[in-house]
């Protein structure tokens, strides 16, 4: 079976490095809770992991099908719950618009149906889903 790997090495005080194949970056708290600010929270990265996905995997779906995106907008939201500190349900707007090859710009239906496939193609989401609702809902839509 595949993996994928990450390493996180502890720094100081709360602050430490994530390292992946190449980048790395930097992992620390909120100074309200003893941090220094010096780096993305952990829930950030989640959230950044679960929109970048989303817009990679829009990316490659619109390639396969002769497509051109021309705004991929997407915002992560996270709603915090206690008693485990955690998120209780993720929700996402997506501004998207797109042409075919004709340069003909896509319609609601058929940009509904590109982020369907990169819905279900996202691997983060398809991790999350079981455990966790998450919403995606495409904004700017014509009614």
């Amino acid at each position: 079976m595949a993996e994928t790997e990450v390493r996180v090495k502890w720094l100081e005080g709360s602050l430490s490095l994530g390292l992946a194949v190449f980048p790395s970056l930097t992992i620390d708290r909120l100074e309200s809770v003893g941090g220094t600010e010096a780096g993305f929270r952990a829930s950030e990265l989640l959230l950044l992991s679960l929109g970048g996905c989303l817009s990679n995997t829009l990316a490659g779906a619109a390639k396969a099908r002769d497509l051109t995106l021309s705004k991929v907008d997407i915002q992560v939201v996270g709603k915090n719950v206690q008693n485990p500190d955690r998120f209780g349900a993720l929700e996402i707007e997506i501004e998207l618009a797109a042409n075919n090859i004709e340069g003909i710009e896509l319609n609601d239906t058929e940009l509904d149906k590109l982020l369907e496939i990169a819905e279900k193609g996202c691997f983060v989401t398809n991790t999350l889903r079981p455990g966790l609702p998450i919403t995606i809902r495409r904004i700017g839509a014509v009614a």
